[in-house]
């Protein structure tokens, strides 16, 4: 049996896939021993040709699906976790391009059994991190009510703390990474764009909440049973949590949107920051609304 699945849930990364199957396949690791398996949720352009160009290259190491429908990241993964029968998995996107060491360093954290989740992220990132098969299809897999739209925000925070409430471990290693293929948009409609996407995304928090009380008031700060701390909304987008004291609007991806270099630059990040504090708060609205826990 091969050690480990290394699961690829994507759409429309046709310009990406070409090096990021490349990269699995210059892993320091034996190929035998692991595979890809590519779940494309309708990919419209070439995504398809460039996987079967590799997959017939590597018979038996990439797999691929297409879905029949539009699924979004959330229910493609769950699909690929079902039909993963190695002892891990691992949860990567096509944007992200694993170091040559990267699988055998990752696969050397699960140095003990109570270690179920392995990652070279923080808590609540989910690409780069590997899983024990068993223990989340026991846990029920990801909460596919995070992919209302598509998006996944949280699903990643929601299973780890699950994994944590189950009495299982969380190990974040240092030694290996990957380089993350996403660039800024390059128009100002373009980040307008991904701005309103970045502040919709939070209407997963309270679901967050909901299942899990405790871990996300520590971990989001909230006050008085309700509200997120307003200070760390604002830093979050004015890049202030990295705790350098430099100030930018930016997201914690590290997509910039306006770089500090006047100070009409400063004071017009200040001011966007203070509105994106109430427009996350209005989608945090959005979300207690809709799965029943109160958070903005």
């Amino acid at each position: 049996m091969k050690d480990a699945t290394v699961i690829i849930p994507t759409r429309n990364e046709e310009k990406n896939m070409n090096e990021c199957l490349a990269a699995y396949s210059n892993q320091d690791y034996n190929k035998k021993k692991f595979g890809i398996l590519v779940i494309d949720d309708c990919s419209t352009d070439r995504t398809a040709d460039v996987v079967k160009k590799y997959a017939k290259k590597d018979a038996g190491f990439i797999e691929y699906i297409k879905t029949p429908s539009r699924l979004g990241r959330v229910k493609s993964l769950n699909l690929g976790i079902a039909k993963c029968d190695t002892p891990v998995f691992i949860e990567m996107n096509a944007d992200c391009i694993p170091e040559k060491n990267w699988f055998r360093v990752l696969m050397n954290g699960f140095s003990d059994k109570k270690i179920a989740v392995v990652k070279t992220t923080s808590l609540g990132e989910g690409a780069s991190s590997a899983y024990r098969t068993d223990v989340v299809k026991k846990l029920g897999m990801f909460d596919e009510r995070y992919n209302e739209m598509g998006s996944g925000f949280r699903m990643d925070t929601d299973l780890m703390f699950s994994i944590l409430d189950a009495g299982y471990e969380i190990k974040r290693i240092s030694g290996t990474g990957y380089e993350h293929k996403h660039p800024a948009p390059a128009t100002f409609k373009g980040k307008i764009k991904y701005a309103i996407s970045r502040v919709k995304v939070h209407r997963f928090d309270p679901l967050l909440y909901k299942n899990h009380p405790q871990r996300t008031k520590e971990m989001l700060d909230i006050r008085w049973g309700f509200l997120r701390n307003p200070a760390l909304d604002f830093k979050t987008a004015t890049g202030l949590w990295r705790g350098t004291g430099s100030l930018e609007l930016s997201s914690p991806q590290g997509i910039k949107i306006i770089e500090n270099k006047t100070p009409l630059h400063g004071l017009v990040i200040v001011i966007l920051g203070i509105s994106y504090v109430f427009a996350v708060k209005l989608a945090r609205l959005y979300g207690s609304i809709k799965f029943g826990k109160l958070l903005v």
